[in-house]
């Protein structure tokens, strides 16, 4: 019985290991408020991807939500809220963190926070976090590139200017 006993828990001892390695290598990477800015940056990587223009983590977008965060009560708690469920999500289904997943990876475990039921703290932060992190990248004059030269304002239109 003793033999059976020792070979069982040296199989959940193998099963469980790497998951608890992926979670403290995860847990390492937090800031100074507890915000996992490995997961946030691959997170907005997904939600803004590098084409012709920078990557949002390019744009450090992530550094600038946390910024931002701090002037909005209970921002940062979502953030690690919602940061959290990623994690758990991807270790669930993919046995590794958010930001070691493969980018196919991270857009299922995006699309389930995508279609979260109203309301839910992951449905906030999904959508609180899109909005915020294009507000933010569309306001640096890097990410108009292929778009248009300045924002139209005060200028007016170039091709209603032409029409005109």
């Amino acid at each position: 019985m003793y033999r059976r006993r020792f070979l069982g828990l040296l199989c959940e001892a193998a099963v469980i290991a790497p998951l608890v390695f992926q979670i403290r290598t995860a847990s390492a990477s937090l800031d100074k408020v507890g915000v996992n800015s490995e997961t946030l940056s691959a997170f907005l990587d997904v939600l803004i991807p590098k084409d012709e223009t920078p990557s949002a983590s390019e744009l450090n977008i992530h550094k600038k939500i946390i910024s931002h965060a701090y002037r909005i009560e209970n921002y940062i708690v979502l953030l690690q809220q919602g940061l959290a469920w990623l994690d758990r999500q991807s270790v669930t289904y993919f046995m590794k963190p958010y930001a070691a997943l493969s980018r196919r990876e991270q857009e299922r475990v995006t699309y389930l926070a995508s279609t979260q039921d109203a309301p839910s703290i992951v449905q906030l932060f999904f959508g609180r976090l899109k909005n915020d992190a294009l507000f933010i990248y569309y306001t640096q004059p890097e990410s108009w590139k292929g778009m248009i030269e300045s924002p139209p304002q005060p200028y007016g239109y170039p091709d209603f200017q032409e029409i005109g």
